[in-house]
């Protein structure tokens, strides 16, 4: 079946925001909860704020008692304006294929992120010109590998699930792209080598020499 519609991830395939996160995350978390390890962080990548909390408390339900959500999302929220996405920088040639793609199928963003984070992202690279339809982290109630995210961009665009292709550069994004019944371009974006992507149709390391389906 042919491609009608391109979903985009945001972290660490439209933007290097991702490496931030990466660099950052875990002292944050090891903060309020020692325990935190590396292995930990790479399987919150992707989630939704809210579903890394409720992982957090699953995982660390003693240390979780002692933390308030409000203020778990605040501090988190704050982290992420001021040291992710004020630094985040586009991906070498995502731009430019954002650009030819947009002019060629109806597009739209899917990303985990909360909205102020992903509105940050579009006003300061100017994006939202470039999008038919955006679905943040507060728009749906069950975040990647659930596929609700990408069902809802779909129904946005006005497109069926099985002629949209999804770019995703974490498993669990990966994981909800094939449970949408729709095709995936997994992203190996030179710092997320620890992502497990071999769900993916195709996988690529390069938009410069991406070609558009």
């Amino acid at each position: 079946m042919s491609i009608r519609a391109i979903i985009f991830d945001m972290d660490g395939v439209l933007t290097d925001s991702e490496k931030f996160w990466k660099a950052s995350i875990y002292n944050l978390a090891h903060q309020q909860i020692p325990e935190f390890t590396s292995e930990h962080q790479v399987m919150i990548t992707g989630k939704s704020l809210n579903d890394i909390f409720k992982l957090l408390q699953q995982l660390f339900p003693e240390r979780m008692k002692q933390v308030n959500k409000g203020e778990f999302f605040d501090r988190y929220e704050k982290h992420g304006l001021d040291e992710v996405y004020s630094r985040a920088k586009m991906i070498p040639g995502a731009l430019n294929f954002l650009h030819k793609a947009s002019e060629k199928f109806p597009t739209a963003l899917a990303t985990s992120a909360i909205g102020s984070w992903a509105s940050e992202t579009l006003r300061r690279h100017d994006l939202r010109k470039y999008f038919c339809a955006i679905v943040t982290g507060d728009d749906v109630q069950r975040a990647k590998p659930d596929p609700e995210i990408f069902l809802r961009a779909a129904e946005m665009l006005q497109i069926p699930p099985a002629e949209c292709l999804v770019i995703e550069d974490s498993y669990n994004g990966v994981e909800a792209g094939k449970k949408a019944r729709m095709t995936v371009w997994g992203f190996r974006n030179g710092f997320n080598d620890e992502q497990n992507l071999k769900s993916a149709d195709a996988i690529f390391s390069d938009f410069t020499t991406l070609k558009l389906p």
